[in-house]
Parts: C-alpha cells; sequence; structure tokens
C-alpha cells in the first residue's frame, strides 16, 4: 500500500514538476538565442537574485504545512487560513527589500526596472509552490500537476511570441510574471473547492508558534538558496560581464531540469518516509537505502554523460554564440551527483526531525561556497565559479552523510554506490574510444552500455526490483 502511495505521487510529481520546468527551458533557451548573451545575462541575474529574496516568502513553511497536515488533515483550514496570511506579509517584505537593495547596490536604473518585475515572479512562484504544498498533504498531487503543466503550456507560446516579434527583457518578465499570478489564482479556486476555503486570517500566537518553529527549516533554506544561486550575483558582484554571465546560466539551466529528478522523487517520498519514521525506523532505513542506490545509480551515468556531450549539447540547444559555455558546462556537469545526493540527505534529515542540524550542513555548505567563489571568480571568471559550485557540492554532501549516519545510524550505505560508479567507468571507456561527439551517437551508446553493466552487476537486488515495479 505504501509502495503504491509512493509510485502514484512520484508519477503526480514527475508532471508536476519536471514537465513544467522542460518546458520552462524551452523558453529560456530560445531567450538565450533571441537575446544574446548580453541581454540574457541581465535576465539570468535578476532571476536569481530575485530567488535569494523569494526565500523570504517560504522559509521553510511549506515544509512544515506538509509534515503537520499529511500528519493530522483536520489540521487544514486553520492552516491554511494563517500560513496564506504569513506568507501575504512575508511576500511584501520580500519585495520591498529586493527593490530596495538592488537601489542601495548602484545598479543602472534598467536593471532596476527589471528586478522591480522579476522581483514578482519568486512571489507568484512562492503561490504556485504553496498551492502544490496543500495539495501534496493531502495527496491530490493530481491537481498541483495540473496546475503547474498549464501555467507553462500558457506561459511558452506567450513568452517565445513576445520573444520572436521583438519584444525585451521587460516584456518578457512582465509575460511571465501575469502567467504565475493568473495560475496562483486558479490554483486557489481548486483549493477553495476541494480541500478547503482559502480566507486570510491572522491569529498572532499561532503565527509566532509557527515562526519559532519554523526558524531552523527558514535557516536552512535561506543558506541552500545562497548556496545554489548565489554564485550568479557574486559573479555579478565580483565585475563579470554581462556575457559571461549568460554563458555561465546557460550551461547551469541544463542541469537545473536534471535536477528537478532528485526533488520530485523526494517530494513523492517525504510524506511517506515521515510516516514511516514515526512508526517503523526499520523500513524507514529500508526506504532510504533503497533509495540512495537509485539516486547513485541514476545520477553518475547523467554527470559522466554530460560530460561527454557538453559541446554537442551546448550548440544544438543555444548556438554558435554560446560555445564558451561548453567550458563551464563540462565542470558543472559534476554537481548532479551532489545534487541528487544533497537532496535524498536534506529530505530524510527533516523527516526524521533534524531540521537544526541541516540548517547547520546548510550553513556551512553556503560559507564554503561563498568563500570558494571570492577565491576562484576573480581569477578565473565564470569557470571558476562553475568550480566552486562542485567543491562546495563535495563539502555539504560529506557534511549530511555523517549527519545522516547520526540521524539514521545503519541506513547509510557507501557500497551503494561502488556498482554504479564501476559502470560509468566502463560507460566513460566506451565513448571515449568511440570518439564521437554527437548527442545521437553517444547518449544511446552511453545509455545502452551503462544498462547492461547494471544487468551484469545486479545493483538491485530481486527484492528491491520487486519494490521498485510496485510503485507502480
Amino acid at each position: 500500500m505504501l509502495l503504491k502511495r509512493a509510485g502514484r505521487n512520484i508519477t503526480f510529481k514527475a508532471l508536476s514538476e519536471l514537465v513544467p520546468r522542460a518546458l520552462a527551458f524551452i523558453v529560456f533557451a530560445y531567450a538565450a538565442r533571441k537575446l544574446g548573451a548580453g541581454d540574457f545575462g541581465k535576465f539570468s541575474f535578476a532571476v536569481q537574485y530575485a530567488m535569494l529574496f523569494g526565500v523570504i516568502v517560504d522559509p521553510g513553511m511549506n515544509i512544515l504545512f506538509i509534515r503537520d497536515v499529511a500528519a493530522d488533515r483536520a489540521l487544514a483550514p486553520r492552516y491554511i487560513n494563517q500560513f496564506a496570511a504569513i506568507k501575504s506579509g512575508l511576500a511584501i517584505a520580500a519585495y520591498l527589500a529586493a527593490v530596495s537593495v538592488i537601489v542601495a547596490l548602484g545598479y543602472p536604473s534598467q536593471m532596476v526596472a527589471l528586478v522591480a518585475i522579476v522581483g514578482l515572479m519568486p512571489i507568484a512562484l512562492a503561490g504556485l509552490k504553496f498551492v502544490g504544498a496543500i495539495f501534496t498533504s493531502w495527496e491530490k498531487i493530481e491537481y498541483e500537476a495540473l496546475i503547474n503543466v498549464a501555467d507553462r503550456i500558457v506561459m511558452v507560446p506567450v513568452a517565445c511570441g513576445i520573444l520572436y516579434l521583438g519584444y525585451g527583457l521587460l516584456a518578457l518578465s512582465s509575460v511571465i510574471v501575469a502567467t504565475h499570478a493568473l495560475s496562483v489564482l486558479i490554483g486557489v479556486l481548486f483549493v477553495s473547492r476541494y480541500i478547503s476555503p482559502v480566507r486570510l486570517s491572522v491569529d498572532w500566537s499561532f503565527c509566532v508558534s509557527i515562526l519559532r518553529r519554523v526558524w531552523p527549516l527558514a535557516a536552512m533554506v535561506f543558506l541552500a538558496t545562497v548556496y545554489m544561486r548565489g554564485d550568479v550575483v557574486m559573479l555579478s558582484l565580483l565585475g563579470s560581464t554581462d556575457e559571461q554571465i549568460g554563458w555561465y546560466c546557460a550551461g547551469v539551466r541544463i542541469i537545473d531540469v536534471i535536477g528537478a529528478v532528485p526533488f520530485l522523487v523526494m517530494a513523492g517520498l517525504f510524506p511517506i518516509f515521515s510516516d514511516l519514521y514515526e512508526n517503523n525506523r526499520q523500513r524507514a532505513g529500508q526506504l532510504f537505502r533503497t533509495t540512495q542506490k537509485l539516486m547513485c545509480a541514476a545520477a553518475f551515468p547523467a554527470a559522466v554523460g554530460g560530460f561527454f556531450v557538453a559541446d554537442s549539447a551546448v550548440a544544438l540547444i543555444y548556438g554558435e554564440q554560446y560555445l564558451p559555455t561548453s567550458v563551464a558546462f563540462k565542470i558543472v556537469t559534476w554537481r548532479i551527483v551532489f545534487v541528487f545526493m544533497n537532496v535524498l540527505f536534506f529530505q530524510a534529515l527533516i523527516a526524521t526531525r533534524g531540521e537544526k542540524q541541516a540548517a547547520l550542513v546548510a550553513g556551512l555548505g553556503a560559507s564554503v561556497n561563498i568563500g570558494l567563489n571570492l577565491w576562484f571568480i576573480p581569477r578565473y571568471g565564470y569557470v571558476g565559479a562553475a568550480a566552486s559550485g562542485v567543491l562546495s557540492g563535495l563539502a555539504v554532501c560529506a557534511f549530511l552523510a555523517l549527519s545522516i549516519r547520526r540521524a539514521l545510524p545503519g541506513s547509510l550505505d557507501l557500497r551503494a554506490a561502488l556498482k554504479p560508479l564501476a559502470g560509468v567507468v566502463i560507460m566513460a571507456v566506451v565513448l571515449t574510444a568511440i570518439g564521437q561527439r554527437s548527442i545521437a551517437v553517444l547518449v544511446p551508446c552511453g545509455v545502452v552500455v551503462y544498462g547492461l553493466t547494471q544487468l551484469a552487476f545486479h545493483t538491485f537486488s530481486a527484492e528491491e526490483l520487486g519494490a521498485l515495479r510496485g510503485l507502480w
């Protein structure tokens, strides 16, 4: 029964997260081609900068909402209304802070105007994520998937049409914000109809108690966001050109799409993992070990494959003007391994009530990332930022692994990585021997070789394969 629940959750999370990210990637890839590296760099900076302040709108509250309401659905009406009120106040504060700081930093008026529009984007996205959290807590993820996919289906042709007609950054940003805002409104209507009416209400004692409980999550989310998104802002502050930022962000965008996979898997498993930790810790450990092996088996070939197809993938997606992106992409592709593993470790740590430990690790990761960027970027530019991301990801992975060993004794199994690692080594040897750069040749060969190695190594036991098949 738990496996069927997990499979259903993951399926709809895939529709809710992976499909919208892929559709959004179409817009950003087309924008990169039409705008050129310089303007695309400005747009990417504005988005990443705004996302740093977007953390204020959701300082980990969605995780708390899902965990509490999944355990007791009777809490839903009060939580929905109180959380909506808190988030509305935080949204105003986040927007004012984003605009005020960009002005104080002395950026040109064009960038200030762009941030004034783009600054609304994380607020709208936070609204969509809150709607998604409500449906996730009730395991009605199909509604979240419907809203998110419809949002991107509308956004893609409209945004691409704006670019095709020759409109610039401000028009593109306005269209994206308007589409997200409309989707939030539709989401609120769905929640009101299928779960509980949404009415803003403020109970100050309740709000204070929630904020007290959420502060470790808030610290973790903020620091994790600095770790994940601060590189683009630091590139700008440390003197990189808009064109260099555009080259860097073009590569990172590809990683963001692939990085949706572990997030959607853990989003589907998180309510179940939380339930098992409270009621059956042995089964929680078994679920963690199987998921760990699955993450290794998916992340390793994705990272190695990205390295081999970097040149042809960048030229295919973005065009010849973005060829400098491939240099950074060959480095940043190794972040895939740490994104997959760190998402699993962070979510497992939170499910085991380890919010404070997770916040500490996020703080260490952000500190390492900032320190490395301060050293690498002035010397190596956007290529240095790519290296900083990989090294800080490794540091976070090590910190989280130590934390998981304490939270779930006996669950962390480093042997889970050995067979996937051996498989990608063989895959890399074969791809090197082929000597081709074409995606059409490398990708099928890589998939076949890696798949055969995992079958030969019996990476997953019959019991684990049965459990995976049991998801659906």
